[in-house]
């Protein structure tokens, strides 16, 4: 069965020009957490965020 997602949260890091983010995501039996910087390529981002989606599905830890 899947979890449901319960918050998903977009945190800011640092301030500025230095300003960066964590995307936090819990579902009813998990706490998932990203950081992104502004840095980040279009394919580091992406795969960060294919990586979180396979563990909300269940896949990889």
């Amino acid at each position: 069965m899947l979890d449901k997602l319960t918050n998903l949260t977009v945190i800011p890091v640092g301030y500025g020009e230095h300003c960066n983010f964590t995307l936090r995501i819990d579902t009813e039996s998990e706490h998932l957490e990203a950081y992104f910087n502004k840095n980040d390529t279009k394919a580091t981002i992406a795969y960060k965020l294919r990586t979180l989606a396979n563990k909300v599905e269940g896949g990889e830890q």
